[in-house]
């Protein structure tokens, strides 16, 4: 403790029992002070637990409790003029929805670790509108998927002044390491730095059994379709850093990834990636993907027939940007199909 500032822990334990615990406190790797040794008597409960992959279908995840999800909701990937997620959590639940996807790495949101601040060096103010994200899911019954980072943040010319890679705290000329965008998938330095981040985000909101799963990138195809990133360093790079946050997370959230419409992906044999993710458009896609057939093809014959794990379409759209003509009916007949095509289609979590 440092004037007024406080640290705090939390646990979800996941069996009934006693407990016991100490706060061991180490400086440079050298352990400098230790509590006396606390017990926790923890009592069954009616909480369903964590999100599983389901073994026996691809229409559900499953709960620690058996009970099956099927997550029905919207992308809200970041709070447009401050605490958004206050009002619309509440609105999500009261029509019976379940599951938001939210983006970490956001200008607009919770842009966790930035140029203002340098690597390795969280912004608190942004992890405590985290913290209020996070207890909000629970008190709604919404569950969460967390994308970590976007492909824009690698765009040497971005559209948006506030992402791209110049604005990248692992660029050098921001203090990072990395002299270009391929060097951040292959830079050991680089490797280590980032999986200090996912050992914040394990420690600070892994507590939460309604974080759903942790998506890794946002479109990372983008990465060597548009910004000259080596492919088969992308994917060295996710194979290392799924099995990492594996291995540190004691709760085993679900993990993932995920991209624009690339098939022919080496992620999704991953054994620690545990549902393909795309996102057709039909200027990615064609028209075809949106008729009722092909939405089920799409899921159930292209990906998961061919890797034998769950796939979702985390975004869908008939364009990835509003026609001029009647806008407002193009955006409810995307979220009708989505319903209605998803709810018959193997998949967890509904367009």
């Amino acid at each position: 403790q440092s004037g007024n500032s406080q640290w705090q822990c939390r646990f979800t334990p996941k069996q009934a029992g006693i407990y016991a615990y100490r706060i061991d406190v180490y400086q440079s790797s050298v352990l400098t002070a230790c509590s006396p040794t606390f017990s926790l008597n923890v009592n069954d409960s009616s909480a369903d637990g964590f999100l599983r992959i389901n073994p026996s279908s691809y229409f559900t995840f499953i709960h620690d409790s058996g009970k099956r999800f099927r997550g029905i909701g919207e992308n809200i990937g970041w709070e447009q003029g401050g605490y958004m997620y206050d009002r619309l959590f509440p609105l999500l639940n009261s029509l019976g929805c379940n599951y938001v996807r939210v983006w970490l790495a956001n200008p607009y949101n919770v842009q966790l670790e930035g140029v203002i601040y340098g690597l390795g060096k969280y912004d608190e103010e942004i992890a405590a509108r985290m913290d209020n994200t996070v207890e909000l899911a629970g008190q709604n019954g919404i569950y969460l998927t967390l994308s970590i980072d976007g492909a824009g943040e690698l765009d040497p010319n971005p559209s948006d002044p506030l992402t791209g890679w110049a604005k990248n705290p692992y660029n050098i000329a921001n203090g990072g390491m990395c002299a270009n965008q391929s060097e951040f998938f292959t830079s050991a330095s680089a490797k280590e730095q980032y999986k200090k981040k996912l050992r914040y985000i394990v420690a600070r909101w892994g507590y939460s059994a309604n974080i759903a799963a942790v998506e890794l990138w946002n479109e990372i195809d983008g990465a060597w379709v548009h910004y000259g990133v080596n492919r088969d360093a992308v994917e060295n790079w996710h194979n290392e850093i799924a099995a990492y946050l594996k291995d540190i997370d004691p709760f085993d959230h679900i993990v993932t990834t995920s991209c624009t419409g690339y098939q022919d992906s080496g992620f999704w044999d991953m054994p620690n990636i545990d549902f393909s993710q795309t996102h057709p458009y039909r200027t990615q896609q064609g028209s075809t993907v949106f008729d009722p057939v092909n939405f089920y093809n799409l899921i159930a014959s292209t990906y998961e027939s061919i890797y034998g794990k769950p796939h979702v379409l985390g975004e869908f759209g008939y364009t990835s940007g509003e026609p001029a003509i009647e806008p407002h009916l193009s955006m409810v007949d995307n979220l009708h199909r989505g319903l209605w095509c998803g709810m018959f289609s193997p998949t967890p979590i509904l367009p």
